[in-house]
């Protein structure tokens, strides 16, 4: 009987181990014009069942003449081997609280939203091999759309030169910088100033 206890606590033990060794955390400074303003944290981790969860969160306090932003951003997306299952997104900002939530349905996904602009609920085709939170882990290549959580749509994704991609939704730029597949920065582009995420 004491066996049997020693056996399964050390196979409890090394299951645990090999869960935490399957989670991966970047951290990010968030700067305007080489000011910090914020923080992000990515993780990115293996679900009971072999799904791939990318959590995002991140925090942002601007006071200046001009421009004040307070925002908490928290999102989760949900992945199977190829495509994303769903996401949660909830931001809390001086601007009000908002949200969008996606699951998937057939061969595509059902959005509802609170945004700036008012409710969306909308049915949108196509299914995500990659996402804004994925990116943060997995450098698109071959990729050319890449869902964006809170917008509940697809950014349009081009390779400028080795390592470094643009995503545009409507009037939203980004620029993602890779080195060794590793996401080092982002320049999230704003008519005022860029923000732009650097790693630690």
């Amino acid at each position: 009987m004491k066996n049997r206890i020693c056996v399964l606590f050390f196979m409890l033990l090394a299951a645990n181990f090999a869960k935490g060794q399957n989670i991966e955390v970047l951290n990010y400074n968030i700067e305007i014009a080489g000011i910090k303003v914020g923080t992000a944290k990515a993780k990115s981790s293996l679900g009971a069942n072999g799904e791939h969860i990318y959590h995002l969160v991140s925090n942002v306090d601007i006071d200046f003449i001009i421009f004040k932003l307070r925002l908490n951003y928290d999102v989760k997306s949900v992945f199977d081997k190829k495509y994303m299952q769903s996401s949660n997104v909830l931001a809390k900002s001086n601007k009000g609280t908002f949200y969008t939530k996606t699951h998937q349905s057939g061969q595509g996904y059902k959005i509802d939203s609170e945004q700036k602009d008012g409710k969306v609920n909308k049915y949108l085709d196509g299914l995500a091999e990659s996402s804004s939170s994925s990116l943060y882990f997995h450098e698109p290549i071959g990729i050319h759309q890449v869902y964006a959580e809170y917008y509940g749509d697809f950014i349009k994704i081009k390779r400028i030169r080795e390592g470094v991609y643009e995503g545009e939704l409507g009037k939203n730029k980004d620029v993602y910088y890779y080195q060794n597949h590793k996401l080092v920065k982002v320049v999230k582009k704003n008519p005022i100033k860029d923000f732009v995420f650097i790693l630690n």
